[in-house]
């Protein structure tokens, strides 16, 4: 428990420390700006990659889906139906893993996002405090924008879960049905 605590505590004033120098100059333009556009294009490359993998689930037969679990009992049984569903028993729960693992990092990203979003929020500050008013308008949009992102990256980890829960479902009927064969 103390050990979690730590951890809350050094996520939490992490950010405060990260954006301790922020003033609004170039310098932490570019460092905000940089961040920024690299989770954005991160995000980017990750909904491609989901669609490619929706488009392939789509395309694939999920026995779960095609046989009761009767069914199923009854295939498994038949030797050469074995390797086949063997086969498909380790590819479900390896997908299942992966999937699990990318809505976590995606899950990670939208954190990172909220801090961008905390650094623009600290520049669109400073610059209302130095009467930059055109720069804190544009830093306050950039928080805007973060702020949506990390909700995007949360939402694009709760698709990655849906499907990792679909893997899930078809290696838990396949276990199941392997169980009930012998």
């Amino acid at each position: 428990m103390i050990n979690r605590l730590n951890w809350i505590l050094l996520f939490l004033l992490f950010p405060i420390t990260g954006h301790a120098n922020i003033q609004c100059n170039p310098s932490s333009w570019n460092d905000n700006l940089t961040q920024f556009n690299r989770l954005e294009s991160n995000y980017n490359q990750h909904v491609e990659v989901f669609n490619t993998l929706l488009t392939e689930h789509k395309q694939r037969q999920l026995l779960s889906d095609t046989f009761s679990l009767h069914e199923l009992v009854l295939l498994w049984r038949a030797k050469s139906n074995q390797n086949v569903f063997k086969a498909q028993l380790k590819a479900s729960i390896q997908y299942k893993e992966e999937l699990t693992t990318k809505a976590n990092q995606l899950l990670k990203l939208s954190t990172q996002s909220q801090w961008s979003a905390n650094g623009w929020e600290i520049l669109a500050q400073k610059c209302r405090e130095s009467n930059k008013t055109v720069n804190q308008i544009t830093a306050e949009w950039y928080n805007t924008n973060a702020l949506e992102l990390a909700e995007d990256y949360k939402r694009l980890s709760s698709q990655y879960q849906t499907l990792s829960q679909v893997y899930d479902k078809e290696a838990r009927a396949l276990q199941c049905a392997q169980d009930v064969s012998k």
